[in-house]
């Protein structure tokens, strides 16, 4: 495998119960050139102490000039983010061993710019727990309107903490809309719009389920009607976004 340059890229935000345990659970995973990107959106406890603290020159922590929320915080760190492979990081998860090897060898076996892992789910106390996730099946992996389709449904497990690309699909990904709710779809559906996503069978990480970060399956109509309507929208940008990039590509 060829090594190339690694970016971190990780947004924090009163994250001081976990973030020491998963940035010790990435640091073992990169090379003296990487680099853990950390945006941190103005946090009130000590959590940007915590990250100072850790005596490691490849940490680069950054604050936001005001709370910008998890979405435009990411889109700071991915913007930020020097090296060819860029890999998402929650601030309360832990990484599992060889995550970064397993899925470089991935991305760059099938010449793609996306690919995404699967996770188990932990508790507060980082025991294993009974949640379960719908697993991304390395045999829909060129399904491609199919994935997208289930991205429309609420079907699709794309996670961004399970997340690796290259650097080149920044040139799309970027700027997040202002409209997006997450950031997870976004990539997805442009890695698939690009038909250029790999599903990695593999756990990349354990996900933390606490008090703040667990989610609510059943939404009410009118929110899933809305969700719907931001996905035909954000469609209909990555696809002109697809159109100019390789217009560019193309001119090169």
């Amino acid at each position: 495998m060829c090594k190339e340059n690694v970016s971190v890229c990780m947004a924090s935000y009163n994250g001081a119960l976990y973030i020491k345990e998963q940035i010790e659970s990435i640091l073992p995973q990169l090379s003296r050139e990487d680099e853990l990107i950390i945006v941190d959106d103005r946090s009130t406890d000590n959590t940007k102490e915590i990250i100072s603290a850790i005596p490691d020159n490849r940490i680069k922590l950054y604050q936001n000039t005001s709370n910008k929320g998890v979405v435009k915080s990411f889109e700071e760190a991915v913007r930020l983010a020097g090296n060819e492979y860029i890999f998402l990081a929650d601030q309360d998860d832990i990484w599992t061993k060889n995550r970064m090897e397993k899925m470089l060898h991935v991305i760059q076996r099938y010449s793609v710019m996306l690919v995404t892992g699967n996770m188990v789910a932990i508790d507060k106390r980082g025991n294993r727990s009974k949640k379960t996730f719908d697993r991304l099946q390395a045999k829909d992996s060129c399904n491609y309107m199919l994935n997208i389709s289930r991205i429309f449904g609420g079907k699709a497990s794309y996670y961004g903490c399970a997340m690796a690309f290259k650097r080149e699909l920044k040139e799309v990904i970027l700027p997040f809309p202002k409209y997006m709710e997450s950031h997870d779809t976004w990539i997805a559906m442009a890695a698939n719009l690009l038909k250029s996503n790999v599903h990695l069978e593999y756990t990349v990480l354990e996900h933390r389920l606490h008090g703040n970060n667990v989610t609510k399956s059943h939404r009410k109509l009118g929110k899933r009607l809305h969700s719907r309507i931001l996905f035909a929208r954000a469609l209909g940008e990555l696809s002109i976004r697809i159109i100019r990039y390789r217009i560019i590509q193309g001119g090169e």
